[in-house]
């Protein structure tokens, strides 16, 4: 039985889709190496163009107006070999010969350095590429465009000075350290380049086997070359990350064999493989024409520069007086956003939703470390920063990321112009809105998904998009772990189910709502944020292939069905899992650990040639109280309102499972009958809701100040296994405990997709195929 769509919503929408973006920044635990490796390898299916011929990658992506290189650079790239490289029987032996040739070849300019960064890891992210290009200037002056294409004397200096006093006859460098080379620590701030190494060529991320191409993915199938895919994605999700970088290039090497590879945020463009002994004039040509590239060819954002001393002091001054002025509202862990990492001004230019946007305002502003990195290569990367305003010296929120830039796509932007417009309550306010210009008088866009049209390319997905770079300024906002009470937290949920109450009204749906788009002003109100993924209903457009989302917070019909429309009762049950998941993180109650379990849970499953991740059964079973699986409060109107919500959801849901027991048709009638059907559906209980929340606050009772230090921080699941294994030793070896076996729940092992329980509850024929609006 198809899903019924609701009363209004004849606009497509896109089905729900699990990914690391979209589900681990509100998870309990921090996945492992291993199991980021999968998941960056399914996401990326399908998002890679290639085989480019290696001549073509560095004619159309690597140069300087398409120019050639001087006759002088030309003779230098004829004359290097790598045969040194490949004539080793462990990986690890393949790093210094690289690194040596390009030093004693001068293969690129100076500032740059060629590191071994294999086995020490960047102390943030836990990795280490094998080899990294690291250039010591990166952070040490402005974004520009330098023209080293002054004259070849200029050119030979930079790029292949033959006339270093410090060089030997035989090319080798005078300094002793160099015949060892001692391992780095990978630094991705100051990274520019990296090259994975595999000693098998059948390591290889992609295939090589290139008949028939265009009805092949591109990517390799075997549990090795998929490994190696997820590590390299690894690499450009943290390096894009912490870079302002439109696209960044890497290298794999496998065997004998590399390729080049361009990352943006839409996929990835890649080379043929090539025989670097039998063909070593393409790996020179990459690095010699890389170390010619300006900034801005090199992916660096022309509107972002290095600090000043004097911009860095003053932002990191404004930031540690609100800290220190308690009367102020505080966001947790405020002082890491004046972390180590560089300090960047960025230029953001647009206009102000509510005013006229023919007027072009053009605003400076100094940021340092965003709240999260984003943690997919791919995709919208959003990275929000406090930030000062050079103009106003007043800290304010800066939202930096990629949208989808279909035609029929409506920019957030354009979004909170509509919701003003129709007067929308509870929405931040906005300073400065718009999409992010290039040095060429057009906005940034991504590049790839345009390449996956050329002949002779590989097979792509639908998620292959063109992105399109934008940044959104609003006033300072809070999470919800900054309200003073469970009082102010339940009135910013209320402020929340109004918001998505009005704008449905006016034919908006937020369409992710989350405990990081639930926000408060200074003033403890209220706001939803983030209307990205914003869709205005009956509008004409064509659905995406999947919407990220955030996983904890979808509601429970789209866990059982992530392809079902999504509707307004979608967002206010998502407002309801908003609530009680910040209440069991900040607030007193008898909560353990593994009651969070039900916002992570979910299962892959296979039907036929297609994968669905589906969720929501333990959702279901909180809700209706199996075994008092509710969670006790010591705030008495949290509890109860947390209650009657609850109470609320399930009547909703059992409704909603008989109507569609009731109305198991054939397709045939159901068409028939679709629009009779459509509007004798269940509604969700939205008015009752906010009745709920309004009579709550009424109250009162309300404890005052009753907020706590987050009870369930996230940890690695590694250190968590860890304390089960040892409590379990303990337990084992002290009399009267009981059984020794780990409690249900404990994150040992993934909680199955539902108990017998469950199952009963939910038939799984009714789950799946069941009517919801």
């Amino acid at each position: 039985m198809a899903f019924a769509q609701s009363h209004t919503h004849t606009t497509e929408t896109s089905p729900t889709k699990h990914t690391r973006q979209g589900a681990e920044h509100f998870s309990s635990f921090v996945p492992n190496a291993d199991a980021n490796k999968e998941q960056f390898a399914n996401e990326m299916t399908a998002r890679n163009v290639g085989p480019v011929p290696p001549t073509v990658f560095l004619r159309d992506l690597m140069s300087r107006s398409k120019r050639k290189l001087p006759k002088f650079a030309r003779a230098k790239i004829r004359a290097v070999k790598y045969d040194a490289v490949a004539r080793v029987k462990k990986e690890d032996d393949m790093y210094t010969p690289l690194i040596d040739i390009i030093r004693a070849n001068r293969l690129l300019p100076s500032g740059y350095d060629i590191c071994n960064t294999s086995t020490t890891a960047d102390k943030d992210t836990g990795l280490k590429p094998d080899v990294s290009i690291q250039n010591s200037e990166l952070n040490a002056m402005p974004v520009e465009d330098v023209d080293i294409d002054g004259g070849e004397g200029q050119v030979a200096a930079a790029v292949v000075d033959d006339n270093d006093d410090n060089d030997n006859s035989d090319g080798s460098d005078n300094d002793e350290d160099d015949e060892e080379e001692t391992p780095q620590g990978c630094d991705w701030h100051q990274l520019e380049l990296w090259a994975e190494f595999k000693l098998k060529k059948g390591d290889d991320a992609f295939i090589r086997d290139y008949t028939n191409i265009e009805s092949k993915l591109l990517e390799s199938t075997s549990d090795a070359g998929r490994a190696t895919y997820g590590q390299i994605a690894a690499y450009a999700a943290a390096q894009l990350a912490r870079q302002h970088r439109n696209f960044i290039y890497a290298l794999l090497i496998c065997g004998s064999h590399a390729r080049f590879i361009r990352w943006d945020r839409s996929g990835t463009i890649v080379s043929e493989h090539f025989d670097y002994i039998k063909a070593p004039h393409h790996l020179t040509e990459f690095l010699v024409r890389y170390g010619r590239l300006s900034m801005t060819e090199r992916g660096f954002d022309p509107t972002v520069q290095l600090a000043t001393s004097q911009e860095k002091a003053q932002f990191q001054t404004a930031i540690q007086a609100h800290i220190d002025d308690q009367t102020k509202r505080q966001i947790p862990d405020m002082e890491n956003v004046i972390d180590s990492v560089p300090c960047h001004k960025v230029t953001v230019k647009g206009f102000c939703p509510g005013e006229d946007r023919n007027v072009v305002l053009e605003q400076d502003y100094v940021i340092q470390k965003p709240f999260t990195y984003p943690l997919s290569p791919v995709g919208r990367s959003t990275r929000a920063y406090l930030a000062l305003s050079l103009s106003t010296d007043e800290l304010v929120f800066l939202k930096d990321y990629w949208r989808p830039a279909e035609p029929d796509r409506v920019p957030e932007s354009d979004i909170y112009v509509a919701l003003m417009d129709e007067k929308v309550p509870h929405l931040a306010k906005v300073l400065i809105a718009g999409d992010v210009p290039d040095n060429r008088h057009h906005t940034q866009a991504t590049l790839t998904q345009d390449w996956g049209s050329k002949s002779r390319m590989c097979l792509t997905g639908h998620e292959l998009r063109k992105y399109r770079h934008i940044r959104i300024v609003q006033e300072m906002l809070f999470p919800l772990g900054s309200a003073k009470d469970s009082k102010e937290l339940v009135k910013a949920i209320r402020n929340a189910v109004a918001c998505v109450q009005a704008a449905h009204k006016v034919n908006w749906l937020h369409r992710d709502v989350s405990a990081g788009n639930v926000m408060l002003t200074k003033d403890g109100e209220g706001v939803l944020n983030d209307w990205d993924h914003g869709l205005e209903i009956g509008s004409p457009r064509k659905a995406a292939s999947f919407r990220t989302g955030t996983w904890q917070f979808l509601s429970i019909a789209l866990g059982w069905k992530p392809s079902k429309p999504h509707d307004v009762s979608d967002d206010l049950e998502s407002c309801y899992w908003v609530l009680l998941y910040t209440a069991i993180h900040y607030y007193a109650s008898d909560a353990k650990i593994a009651v969070l379990d039900m916002f992570n849970q979910f299962t892959l499953e296979l039907d036929g040639d297609t994968v669905e991740t589906t969720g929501g059964d333990a959702k279901m079973l909180y809700v209706e109280n199996r075994k008092n699986a509710r969670v006790t409060f010591q705030s008495g109107p949290l509890h109860r309102t947390l209650k009657r919500l609850g109470h609320c959801i399930h009547r909703y849901y059992n409704m909603v499972l008989a109507f569609n027991e009731a109305h198991s048709e054939t397709e045939e009638e159901e068409e028939e009958d679709e629009p009779m059907v459509r509007a004798a559906f269940p509604r969700f209980p939205s008015t009752e809701a906010l009745e709920i929340l309004d009579d709550a606050l009424k109250t009162g009772k309300w404890p005052a100040a009753d907020i706590l230090e987050d009870k369930f921080p996230r940890r690695k699941i590694s250190a968590h296994k860890k304390d089960v294994n040892e409590a379990v030793r303990k337990q084992a070896t002290t009399t009267g405990t009981g059984s020794m076996a780990p409690p249900s729940g404990s994150g040992v092992h993934p909680r199955p997709s539902g108990s017998a329980s469950t199952k009963r509850a939910l038939p799984e024929e009714k789950a799946r195929n069941m009517r919801v609006t």
